[in-house]
């Protein structure tokens, strides 16, 4: 599983209260391999945290067998990744599948580079004031 974004909110580095982190955890409890890529920790090393998953600089550097894909932080460089070239990389003999918890991505171009895509929930949409006759 490749998490994208440790750190708690977009704007920092901070590791604290991270929703992420908590996850990697549990993922690697029930026995999952979990690796990260978050452009915030400038090379932190998480084992510092006396955490064991694996954190890449840079998410085409990660291995290729991450079957799914989890945001966990809305930055801008997640919403450009090329989905497409990241195909290459996620082996599975299904679609991998890219699960938005923040419902931050556009879905078309995950789902045109043949992944399955979930988002956690769907924003509110703007509605139209009722306007009474």
């Amino acid at each position: 599983i490749l998490i994208l974004g440790y750190t708690y909110k977009a704007e920092t580095d901070a590791l604290r209260r991270s929703l992420s982190i908590e996850l990697a955890e549990l993922l690697e409890r029930e026995g999952a391999t979990v690796w990260g890529h978050d452009p915030l920790l400038n090379g932190r090393d998480l084992s510092l945290f006396g955490k064991r998953f694996k954190h890449f600089e840079h998410w085409s550097d990660i291995p290729r067998e991450p079957q799914v894909a989890v945001v966990m932080t809305p930055r801008p460089e997640f919403s450009e990744i090329a989905w497409g070239s990241l195909t290459k990389r996620l082996a599975s003999e299904k679609p991998s599948l890219v699960f938005d918890t923040r419902s931050y991505l556009r879905p078309e171009s995950i789902l045109k580079a043949g992944y399955s895509y979930k988002a956690l929930w769907q924003p509110i949409q703007q509605r139209s004031p009722h306007v009474p006759s």
